[in-house]
């Protein structure tokens, strides 16, 4: 079998494979269409920054002794960094792990990870509660600051075998050992978002990240767990009726990584593997949820136009119409909101994370690649740290595709779709804003100043009342 099919039918049958780059994918979202102005057809969208959490010692809470809610943790200074880009939503993407103890592409039980570098212990009771403290902490840093909360959950493969998430086939409401990933990641998720919110915050909550064959293996599970999650955020809080308008869900998924070839051969390749998914349950699942995710990390060229920046969602478009959904239908006729969940180019060439692009055009060909590990120069694709008269082929262009992506999301997207918010990937060489503590060191790190005052001056417009009398007056009419 070619390598795109192997790709291919690990997506659609939930095989066991490799971790390989996925450059379209789709998440499960709770949300809410307050934060986005587009809806309303007033103005732009917003680039959000995204705080990663993927440790317990990212969530975990430190009492400064000052006063009685002097508490301090790596999510609150992450917080902080991204309240500096005048955005008014901020991403939390929240990491659990999953065990395949005997390799048969299933969920055999679920971990957690202390921090970098360490085993991952089977998750109880006391992890559970350590992550729903942690992340309320961390929430209401957020809701203090007047910021609009959206999380993102993410599993990864907890033996660090190059399992991927995409391909895991489980039920979101089963039991593997002694929980769910309902008992293990939404609930603690909707239980911190209960105990901080406040009838002005908008939230929009994902119920999964780029897990594409759960989704499509589970779908009435999944659209169950719509309204469940809404439930446990407002129980037994007074204001349940103030908050229940801010709280919807949606989702989505799949992975393309030769998006013409993929498309050549995807529906032939759908045949074989039709009968067994329930399109009409899945069909369902996409009219009941409120918003839809999208990783958007499609490969451009170096001198790409605007509209090209739609490739991500137009290749997902294509892919979700095999299962059965219309994507132009959902966002356009039934109002659902589109988000691209992730978002960014890390100028890397090669799955592995350790080959930097030195041309334009390599780091336009392969966004979703990076370069891992803290932040060294010797190290960064962008030569960040470089004087500024000094022309770096690959700094400028990120520089270009940030300042396109700004113009792009002023009409709230391109010509064919309507983008309602999106989020930075804030990890590694893709966080051009250093969000993230690994992205910083004494010799540097891969904030671009140039890009940084381009997103903090974009959302200070979009977000003007200027802005927002004038794009009343044109409205882009989408195809």
């Amino acid at each position: 079998m070619k390598p795109l099919l192997v790709l291919l039918a690990a997506l659609m049958l939930g095989q066991h494979v490799q971790a390989a780059p996925a450059n379209i994918q789709d998440s499960f979202l709770t949300g809410f269409k307050g934060p986005f102005p587009t809806l309303g057809g007033y103005a732009g969208t917003e680039i959000s920054s995204t705080v990663p959490l993927l440790y317990q010692n990212d969530w975990d809470v430190n009492y400064l002794g000052k006063a009685a809610d002097d508490w301090s943790s790596k999510c609150i200074d992450m917080v902080y960094k991204a309240n500096e880009f005048q955005a008014k939503v901020v991403n939390f993407m929240v990491t659990m792990y999953w065990v395949d103890a005997n390799y048969d592409g299933t969920v055999d039980n679920y971990c957690h990870k202390i921090r970098w570098g360490e085993g991952c212990p089977k998750v109880n009771k006391l992890a559970i509660d350590r992550f729903r403290f942690g992340l309320q902490w961390c929430l209401a840093k957020a809701v203090e600051l007047g910021l609009d909360i959206a999380i993102t959950p993410h599993l990864d493969d907890g033996l660090e075998m190059g399992g991927w998430r995409n391909a895991l086939v489980f039920d979101p409401l089963v039991k593997y050992g002694n929980f769910s990933y309902y008992d293990v990641m939404l609930r603690p998720i909707a239980q911190a978002l209960n105990a901080v919110i406040t009838p002005d915050t908008q939230v929009m909550l994902a119920m999964q990240g780029e897990m594409s064959a759960t989704v499509v293996r589970y779908p009435r599970s999944w659209t169950s767990l719509v309204s469940r999650l809404k439930n446990d955020i407002v129980t037994l809080r007074d204001d349940a009726d103030q908050l229940m308008p801010n709280l919807k869900v949606g989702g989505v998924l799949m992975d393309l990584v030769d998006p013409t070839q993929y498309l050549t051969l995807l529906p032939e390749a759908m045949k074989a593997v039709n009968s067994q998914f329930n399109k009409t349950a899945i069909v369902e699942l996409y009219n009941t949820v409120d918003l839809i995710g999208i990783s958007s990390y499609a490969a451009l060229k170096p001198a790409f136009k605007l509209d090209d920046l739609e490739d991500a969602i137009w290749q997902f478009d294509e892919e979700l119409k095999q299962f059965g959904p219309n994507l132009k239908d959902l966002i356009h006729n039934q109002g659902k909101a589109l988000i691209l969940s992730e978002y960014g180019v890390g100028g890397g060439v090669h799955q592995n994370g350790s080959v930097p692009a030195k041309t334009a055009a390599e780091a336009a060909q392969f966004p979703f690649f990076g370069i891992w590990g803290s932040y060294s120069p010797a190290i960064d694709p962008w030569n960040t740290t470089a004087p500024e008269d000094k022309h770096i082929e690959v700094r400028d262009w990120r520089r270009r595709f940030y300042k396109e992506t700004s113009r792009w999301l002023m009409d709230g997207g391109g010509s064919r779709y309507r983008v309602d918010g999106l989020y930075l990937w804030s990890l590694a060489s893709w966080d051009v804003q250093a969000i993230h503590y690994a992205s910083s060191s004494s010799e540097g790190s891969y904030r671009d100043p140039i890009i940084a005052a381009t997103i903090t001056q974009h959302n200070k417009y979009v977000h003007s009342p200027y802005r927002r009398r004038a794009h009343r007056r044109r409205t882009l009419k989408r195809v």
